[in-house]
């Protein structure tokens, strides 16, 4: 019930540290609402409803929690780790702005999320751009040899240019 999309195996992405800030909005989740944003014993239905279904947002289930912390736990459930909080430095910070405003107010009024975010480092995408016509050269292969024919492709080229992404894809 805490696994991000991408430990599913079904998504085709990598998984990284973003997975960890996903099972951490999980958690807060079932903190928030008493139970896990998705629930089922069917592994297979609870690893599609990672994938595909949106969770309820926490202050429609708990009256109590702010919508700004909701909008906190809702965007560490993100499906696509881009869309996530990048480190759990920003996610701090925007629970100390909360938290502050709680104190000040017993209010939290909406601000911009993750507005102190920085990059970790470098991201590279799981997405392959520019290689249309090598990748259709691929499938093609694969295809006469699932068919039961025999394909020799070969992929050359100087270091670092993608040929294992693009064998990988």
């Amino acid at each position: 019930p805490y696994m991000s999309p991408e430990q599913t195996g079904r998504t085709g992405r990598s998984v990284d540290w973003r997975a960890d800030l996903y099972s951490l909005g999980a958690t807060f989740y079932e903190t928030l609402t008493g139970a896990p944003p998705f629930a089922g014993r069917d592994a297979a239905a609870l690893a599609h409803a990672h994938i595909a279904r949106l969770a309820r947002p926490v202050h429609e289930i708990n009256a109590h929690v702010p919508p700004t912390l909701s909008r906190i736990v809702l965007k560490l459930l993100e499906k696509e780790p881009e869309h996530r909080y990048q480190s759990a430095t920003a996610l701090a910070e925007d629970l100390r702005e909360a938290r502050a405003q709680w104190l000040r107010s017993a209010t939290i009024e909406p601000f911009a999320l993750a507005s102190r975010e920085v990059p970790r480092g470098l991201t590279i995408p799981d997405r392959l751009y520019g290689r249309d016509e090598e990748l259709q050269s691929l499938t093609d292969a694969f295809a006469v040899t699932r068919a039961g024919g025999r394909e020799l492709v070969l992929v050359t080229g100087g270091p670092g240019i993608g040929k294992s992404a693009l064998v990988d894809h």
